[in-house]
């Protein structure tokens, strides 16, 4: 086998395996004509070739990049591309996030999640004490954001990131529990945070900025993770009894969200933006789908959950008594803003009551979600459970719940073909 031979940059011969015909995101064809994108000196940019000839577009971009040697990207940019002038050069954090804002088809509330992960990860690599940060109604949150977006992007370079992340991991790692909670929290930032430079967003940014080469989290790699498995704490009969006797009269809508956590496993935001027509009281089931009002984690978390008797009597129930279109109710606006819930003050009243009554987790209200996870694998197996709380994949089910639909034990009397206790006597409390 021949070796391939790499060809200098200088060369026409390598720009020739680099012109490429893009595809429109708006008609889903190839461009009549080919472009390049080309890195020089921590900085890259796309250029417009203007030709449907691949050998004429593979000169000119030899031409530019000669040019860029001799003269610097200012330069070049002035000539082959004159609007550059009126998009950002070194844009800064903010400037990213906005853009992405602006021109990415990505849902709302993802581009949300990547948006926080890169702030919070720029915060970190300088030192932005988090402050007031989360005192809104001073403008805390204001100034905190306003001095992470005023960051240069080139100056949040992979090496700065790469530090930053081992120092968090150092500082927030004390114990194996501990460490374990920090990767994991490290790793859903960077992934989130890479989101913002993912091949669908980045060909959108590149058409307005003139972003750095390398991207901040080239290179950046992912702790491995053990896997989240979970373990119930919860006797969910007792748990049940209590939230009927302490919420059903006395706060019914938050008895009403404890149910559908619960009983349906759905997530918070599902929860919150559920109307009655996705109940069938007739064929007892509850319908997910995306609606005017609430677009769904993913296409997989469309589903048909079924009712028992029981559960549907309940909730046939609060239907008759329902004033609006949401099941659950709240003077909230429709107005959503970033991650706010509108039956925020009914989930802080469900969180507050889950707490007191033994569910001590960061999210208690998840903590529902994982818990009918893990009655439903227990009984009738992690399939169940998987098509229940409608994941994308089976092998999330596997790497949270166990599959044991009955109690798994090494039954040592019927190896040992003894069934009466082996010792016998009086036995010591042991120390605690």
């Amino acid at each position: 086998m021949k070796k391939k031979i790499g060809f200098s940059r200088t060369d026409v011969r390598y720009w020739q395996e680099r012109v490429e015909r893009r595809i429109s995101p708006s008609t889903g064809q190839p461009s009549s004509s080919f472009s390049v994108q080309i890195a020089f000196k921590g900085r890259r940019g796309r250029f417009a070739l203007d030709t449907a000839n691949k050998a004429t577009a593979a000169k000119k971009a030899q031409e530019i990049y000669l040019s860029l040697q001799q003269n610097g990207w200012e330069a070049v940019l002035a000539e082959t591309r004159p609007e550059a002038n009126a998009r950002k050069s070194r844009p800064t954090v903010g400037e990213v996030i906005e853009t992405a804002c602006q021109l990415s088809s990505v849902r709302p509330v993802t581009l949300d999640a990547y948006a926080k992960a890169l702030r919070r990860i720029t915060a970190g690599v300088f030192g932005i004490g988090e402050g007031n940060k989360y005192d809104a109604k001073q403008g805390g949150t204001k100034a905190w954001r306003n001095r992470v977006d005023s960051v240069k992007l080139d100056k949040l370079t992979p090496a700065k990131v790469s530090k930053w992340r081992v120092q968090f991991l150092r500082e927030n790692g004390e114990t194996p529990a501990k460490r374990e909670k920090a990767v994991r929290t490290m790793n859903s930032l960077i992934r989130n945070a890479r989101g913002l430079f993912s091949k669908k967003i980045l060909s959108n940014l590149s058409t307005e900025l003139d972003l750095p080469d390398p991207l901040p989290l080239d290179g950046i790699t992912l702790d491995r993770e053990s896997p989240a498995r979970y373990q119930s704490k919860i006797d969910v009969t007792e748990l049940l009894q209590a939230a009927h006797q302490d919420l059903a009269k006395d706060d019914p809508e938050a008895f009403k969200a404890f149910l559908l956590c619960f009983a349906f496993g759905l997530r918070k935001s599902e929860a919150d933006w559920l109307t009655w027509d996705a109940f069938n009281f007739q064929k007892k089931v509850l319908q997910i789908e995306t609606t005017d009002f609430k677009q769904l984690k993913s296409d997989d978390s469309a589903g048909e959950l079924d009712m028992d008797e029981f559960t549907a009597s309940i909730f046939h129930g609060f239907r008759a008594k329902a004033e609006g279109r949401f099941v659950l109710e709240s003077p909230g606006s429709l107005e959503r803003k970033s991650r706010c819930y509108r039956c925020n003050a009914t989930f802080s009243r469900l969180m507050e009551w889950l707490r007191a009554n033994g569910v001590n987790d960061r999210k208690p209200i998840h903590t529902l979600r994982k818990e009918i996870g893990s009655v439903i694998a227990d009984r009738e197996g992690i399939y169940a459970a998987s098509r229940y709380l409608r994941h994308s994949d089976i092998g999330i089910t596997s790497r949270i719940y166990a599959d044991k639909k009955k109690p798994v034990t090494a039954n040592l009397g019927a190896l040992m073909g003894h069934t009466e206790n082996l010792i016998e006597g009086t036995f010591k409390k042991a120390a605690s």
